[in-house]
């Protein structure tokens, strides 16, 4: 299981079974609790250092991403098969 870490630390750390939650909980701050309840959408498939959604994830630690083949998130290769 990983789980995000506060502020100087290793953001993605491993954690057992037997860790106490709440002292992990404690050890995240605000914005990292806040940040754990969204999913957020993103246009494009650039997730490079410098863009909305990698700071989103690095600076707030946002629980997850939606990704959509109506937000562009996905790029078929030229020699993919093409839907009929």
């Amino acid at each position: 299981m990983l789980a995000a870490g506060g502020s100087g630390r290793d953001p993605l750390r491993r954690v057992s079974a037997q860790q106490d939650v709440p002292a992990l909980l404690a050890s995240l701050s605000a914005e990292r609790k806040v940040g754990q309840l969204f999913l957020v959408p993103f246009e494009g498939n650039d997730v490079s250092e410098g863009t909305a959604i990698a700071a989103l994830i690095a600076e707030y630690g946002v629980g997850g991403v939606v990704l959509s083949p109506g937000q562009s998130n996905f790029v078929n290769r030229d020699d993919a098969a093409a839907d009929v």
